[in-house]
């Protein structure tokens, strides 16, 4: 790449592997690690955020541009002002972990930015601070000196052993910082053009075991060997869908859970490294769960819920009596639990509960007492969890701006620490023996695209950027918005018919997926849904992006809105204490929801005046205002992936070939509209009423989730 002439030789690319250790006042700068240490802490940096650290230190107080932070952090590669941002907010950040300010990044009006050292910190060592005891030792010596001025060489010559003693002593006995989480290498021992989930390391830390196929239909149970390489080995093949294996404490036996389509979920168990796998218990209603294997090899913890209507609870089954048993005590008004492991002393099993669809605080349940306790007051539900081999720290997920890290919280108390940080999405992990840590990495990317013209085999993207897209909605116009993630951040995104994309309003990138937003009628407003940490409800907003109305929801959830024919008001399914049901809200009087009659019903579409909903846990789509008439008998792969339009109702058949079939609303047979290759089967679509089009998220490259391997260790 060529370099500005003139730029100054302290100004040239950073390369973190080559930079030397440096002190900006009671912090350690190691950028070849990437560690930045604080008296009582450590903390691991983003590759960006170090460059930045470092080119604005050693610019030595001068001021350095934006153009020549973009060349020296990101090479020259053109980037937007919301990148510099992010960057530089997240060094001020670096500058409190030692409990004061030990810099101040200071901002120049359209030049860019200055590094200022605290010149009052820069005598402070980094491993010693003044404690409490010698500050106030050395002012009692300064009282004693001033009440009895006369006689200060006799006190002074006893004070200063007695003074000099304390201080050895501080020194010597100080309590020693607690040891921090570090990364110390890491290698990708899975990656293949399949879908590898699920990973599980071996007790003795020598194999992994993980769920791998073409799609989520027909995966098989994998083993493949730590060290020393070589192929995996297939251990299942029994024609279902294979994933979620755990193993048994002695290594001989791998537990799995089993999936075929219209059927209650198998727990089964296979013998280690080969034989016939046979089933131990069935799911009472879930088709899909996760399970894990107890520390004492007698019982196995699983997800599982009475029936289609009631929430996932967390199980337990055992392997002796073949008894099964509600292991969690949650709420009334609980939602799902999901994903239990167990804690190597076995005394505890961790685990999910969902409070909302913006709430999910991390539990821990004690198996010796029978009691529960929160860890995490709300996890957002991104991930497993996995243990440390003392039982003392269990490891999370989170997904900040445009990264996902991975996080320490001691189970004991104490400040979390984030130990890992990547752009790709992490989905799962798994710990093992000697600091082992598996992590299941998501590199799955969406775009938004047309059906094909007579039946193609490829989708016709029309966005294709570097993330994801999730369900989109058509004006009469043919104006699309849809919710999308991008590097650089989310939110909703409006494509005209003519002019360029943009932004309408920003999404928090964990709630895209469930944002659904739809069109009114009149093309000029878009309502969407919009939960977070202190509002569940609705948001409607103008074409332009300004906003009109916030509908907040008593309850915990709430699902895509319908308008009503002449775009004044909206119906919604939401659930509160007394389960699902529909409702009906005035944009003009927000505060005012009015429930309807209709139960059950978490879907809802209007024609005219005429309600259409899809309930849970029946198959189909039903006419609803009045007594309840099915239209559509075919079971949907999601609630949202059907539509209205025209006076006919479409649908997603998620066969083989990935179809949109459409039918009159009165009466009539159905056909195909569509085709619609490498659907990305958790979204909804929409049908553009100018070309009769479909419009869905399709995928931009197979959902190849690869399995990382962590070396961690406690520094």
């Amino acid at each position: 790449m060529n370099r500005r002439p003139d730029l100054p030789q302290v100004l040239v690319s950073v390369d973190l592997a080559r930079e030397p250790d440096f002190t900006l006042g009671s912090l350690r700068v190691c950028p070849s690690c990437r560690q930045v240490i604080a008296p009582d802490r450590q903390e691991t940096v983003q590759p960006r955020v170090m460059q930045a650290l470092v080119a604005l230190a050693r610019a030595g107080g001068a001021v350095v541009s934006r153009e020549e932070l973009i060349e020296t952090c990101w090479e020259g590669i053109v980037v937007g002002d919301d990148a510099i941002n992010r960057c530089i907010a997240k060094v001020r950040q670096i500058a409190k972990l030692g409990g004061g300010i030990a810099f101040e990044i200071e901002t120049i009006p359209r030049v860019g930015y200055r590094l200022t050292r605290n010149e009052a910190l820069q005598g402070e060592a980094v491993e010693l601070r003044p404690s409490v005891a010698m500050t106030a030792a050395a002012s009692n010596v300064k009282r004693l000196s001033a009440r009895r001025p006369v006689q200060w060489w006799p006190v002074g010559v006893l004070a200063f052993p007695l003074l000099l003693a304390a201080l050895v002593a501080l020194w010597l006995f100080r309590p020693s910082p607690p040891a921090q989480w570090v990364v110390t290498r890491t290698e990708l021992p899975i990656a293949t053009a399949l879908m590898e989930r699920h990973p599980a390391i071996s007790p003795d830390g020598a194999m992994i075991a993980y769920s791998a196929g073409a799609d989520v239909f027909s995966r098989r149970i994998y083993l493949k060997r730590i060290e020393g390489g070589g192929d995996p080995l297939p251990l299942t093949n029994d024609g279902f869908d294979d994933a979620s294996p755990t193993w048994s404490p002695d290594g001989r036996q791998i537990a799995y859970v089993a999936y075929k389509r219209g059927e209650p979920c198998r727990l089964m168990v296979v013998p280690v490294p080969a034989g016939p796998p046979h089933e131990l218990t069935r799911c009472r209603s879930d088709d899909r769960s996760s399970v894990v294997w107890s520390i004492s090899g007698t019982e196995l913890f699983f997800v599982d819920r009475a029936d289609r209507k009631s929430p996932d609870r967390i199980m337990r089954f055992d392997l002796e009596s073949g008894q099964r048993a509600q292991l969690t005590h949650p709420p009334k008004d609980g939602l799902d639990e999901e994903g239990p492991t167990a804690s190597p002393d076995g005394r505890w099993i961790a685990f999910l509960r969902h409070a909302s669809d913006a709430q999910a605080p991390r539990m821990l349940f004690d198996l010796s007492s029978g009691t529960e306790r929160t860890l995490i007051r709300n996890d957002y539900g991104l991930g497993s969890e996995a243990w440390s081999n003392d039982s003392g720290t269990v490891f999370t997920i989170d997904s900040q701006e445009t990264e996902f890290q991975i996080w320490a919280h001691p189970v004991n108390g104490g400040a979390p620490q984030r130990i890992f940080s990547t752009p790709e999405e992490i989905t799962r992990l798994n710990s093992g023996p000697n600091g082992l840590l598996a992590v299941e990495i998501n590199r799955l990317m969406t775009g938004l695209a047309r059906s094909p013209v007579q039946g193609g085999d490829r989708p016709r993207f029309f966005e294709s950027e570097n993330g994801s897209a999730f369900t989109p909605d058509v004006a009469g116009d043919g104006s699309i918005v849809a919710a999308l993630t991008r590097p650089d951040g989310a939110g909703l995104w409006l494509f005209p018919v003519t002019g360029p994309a943009r932004e309408v309003a920003p999404i928090d990138r964990g709630l895209a997926e469930i944002a659904t937003p739809r069109w009114s009628p009149d093309g000029r407003q878009i309502a969407f849904v919009l939960p977070g940490s202190s509002f569940v409800g609705l948001r409607v907003i103008a074409s332009t992006g300004a906003p009109v109305a916030a509908i907040a929801f008593p309850g915990k959830t709430i699902c895509s809105p319908a308008w009503s024919p002449d775009g004044r008001s909206l119906i919604f399914a939401g659930r509160d204490d007394g389960g699902w049901r529909l409702w009906q809200v005035d944009i003009a009087k927000p505060n005012r929801l009015v429930p309807l009659p209709q139960r059950g019903w978490v879907s809802v579409r209007r024609d005219g005046n005429a309600l259409y909903g899809v309930a849970e846990g029946a198959p189909g789509v039903w006419r609803i205002d009045g007594k309840p008439r099915q239209i559509v008998k075919e079971a949907l792969l999601k609630p949202d992936q059907w539509t209205i339009v025209g006076h006919s109702i479409a649908w997603l058949d998620y066969g083989k070939q990935r179809l949109i079939r459409i039918q009159p609303l009165d009466g009539g047979p159905a056909h195909i509209l569509a085709q619609v290759p490498e659907y990305a089967g958790s979204f909804g679509f929409a049908i553009d009423p100018l070309s009769g089009s479909v419009i869905y998220v399709a995928r931009l490259a197979l959902d190849a989730g690869d399995i990382e391997l962590l070396h961690l260790a406690r520094q």
